[in-house]
């Protein structure tokens, strides 16, 4: 942040604050805000790190640091009143905080922009490591035991073991899709970062080999430091990713699906029974209520192509018509149906049609339609495939390959999955030189059939050297419900 700048007015919001308390309705969607608060404690020139912290009772509470002191103050993350507050010892001009799980205590940065382990309920404090700046962004990894960190709006993120050791600096103002400043806060998500810009209001879903960035929210606050939370939400089927605004005390939780941020720096727990889950089993793309249809994969077997889609709850038994279209490259598209089935009770449906004949094999589209409700076109795809998928050790590594003759400088293959409807990225590598990738990730926490297709840039032809983007079909898994 910048002293300089304006604060940012929170006129818009006045109303909701007054109430108190804003909750998003229950058609939102991946990235809307889910619930609106001001926190109590204060005042504070600067609301600069938050925390999400368990209580005694193990009931999730949110943290705020105050740069003028050494002050935390806790609250409550269902209304933001104010429940306690601590004097942290050697921490004074406190910036960025992060709630260690593995430790029970929360990692903050001082005014020396050193590293120290705070315990919550006391407020002591012990020095750990001096960073290249921590001010603005600091994130515990609890799947490795490091920390990610940044200093004041700056554009170098850096890798740390939490002994203190560099594994790994970055430029995150060069990474594609990253538009804006430098980063503020950072929140760890599984095989991801969720990452704040300074001063653009947005947040980024950032690879942490920091190959690629996608938009993921974008708001008008003026967004500090963001923490995960996958307890508060649950019952709902999602999570959260809570953020607060630099300059007051307004607190926002926007939505995320529940298996893809932790609370602590945790890999997110198997939602308890009863709870709607939030992976994409036949069951858990009814449960988490996004888009009503969805087609999934599309495969050719001999003479026919074999389709294979999800509903929401509403059109759970209804009949499903599939309709497909081989004019791509037209002025007009022409969906003409080919075969009507009816979903099954548990959400899913499959469907066989007949091959398309010569190049339309590869210009054919498909799209499902159910009362009323469409899903988004799927294309026969040839020049990516998916092989094999298999689960071990607590990750999971999809294999396939890319048309070597449309390789071109090996783009790097983002693995997706299917979550509520919209795919999101798990990880990704660079294929060799033959077209072969090999890409692994965590294994998703909750059970049921997971849905993962491939993503590359390649070229358009042989010897083109324009790119575009394909899709291999999806491959899915059933995963233990132990391990799922």
């Amino acid at each position: 942040m910048r002293w300089s700048r304006l604060r940012v007015s929170y006129i818009v919001m006045g109303a909701l604050i007054c109430a108190g308390i804003f909750t998003a309705s229950a058609s939102a969607a991946t990235g809307d805000i889910l619930r609106t608060i001001e926190a109590g404690g204060g005042p504070c020139r600067l609301n600069v790190g938050l925390a999400v912290v368990p209580n005694a009772s193990g009931e999730l509470e949110g943290a705020i640091s105050c740069y003028d002191n050494s002050r935390i103050d806790f609250f409550k993350l269902s209304d933001g009143s104010l429940v306690r507050t601590i004097n942290v010892q050697n921490g004074s001009n406190l910036g960025a905080l992060a709630y260690d799980a593995t430790r029970g205590k929360i990692w903050g940065c001082n005014a020396s922009g050193e590293a120290i382990l705070i315990d919550p309920a006391t407020g002591s404090s012990t020095d750990q490591f001096a960073t290249q700046g921590c001010f603005d962004g600091l994130a515990f990894d609890g799947i490795d035991d490091t920390l990610f960190a940044s200093g004041d709006g700056s554009c170098t993120v850096t890798h740390y073991s939490t002994a203190g050791a560099t594994l790994a600096s970055h430029n995150v103002c060069s990474v594609p899709g990253w538009s804006g400043n430098g980063n503020s806060g950072i929140a760890v998500g599984g095989s991801d970062l969720y990452m704040a810009n300074d001063g653009s209001s947005q947040i980024y879903q950032v690879t942490k080999d920091f190959s690629s960035a996608t938009l993921f929210h974008q708001g008008d606050r003026r967004i500090e430091d963001i923490e995960c939370d996958n307890t508060t939400f649950r019952s709902q089927g999602h999570g959260a990713i809570w953020f607060i605004d630099a300059y007051d005390r307004q607190v926002q939780a926007l939505e995320i699906p529940a298996d893809l941020c932790g609370s602590g720096g945790l890999p997110p727990v198997k939602s308890p029974p009863g709870a709607a889950p939030a992976s994409q089993s036949a069951s858990g793309a009814r449960a988490c209520n996004r888009r009503a249809i969805s087609l999934v994969s599309a495969d050719v077997r001999g003479k026919e192509v074999l389709l294979k889609g999800l509903v929401g709850p509403a059109l759970a038994g209804k009949d499903v018509s599939l309709y497909e279209d081989s004019t791509r490259g037209s002025k007009t598209s022409r969906f003409t149906k080919v075969k009507t089935v009816k979903a099954s009770t548990n959400g899913t449906f499959t469907a066989r049609v007949p091959k398309p004949a010569g190049r339309n094999l590869v210009k054919t589209r498909y799209r499902a339609i159910s009362q009323g409700a469409k899903s988004p076109t799927l294309k026969l795809p040839q020049s990516l495939r998916s092989t094999a998928i298999e689960a071990k050790g607590g990750t999971m590594t999809v294999r396939g390959h890319v048309k070597r003759k449309l390789l071109g400088r090996g783009n790097r293959v983002t693995i997706q999955r299917l979550v509520c409807g919209h795919y999101r990225t798990v990880g990704s590598a660079k294929p060799s030189s033959t077209g072969r990738y090999e890409v692994t990730f965590p294994t998703p926490r909750l059970g049921g059939v997971a849905y993962f297709r491939a993503r590359a840039r390649v070229l358009r032809k042989a010897r083109s050297h324009v790119y575009v983007v394909q899709y291999a079909r999806a491959i899915t898994i059933r995963l233990a419900a132990e391990t799922g």
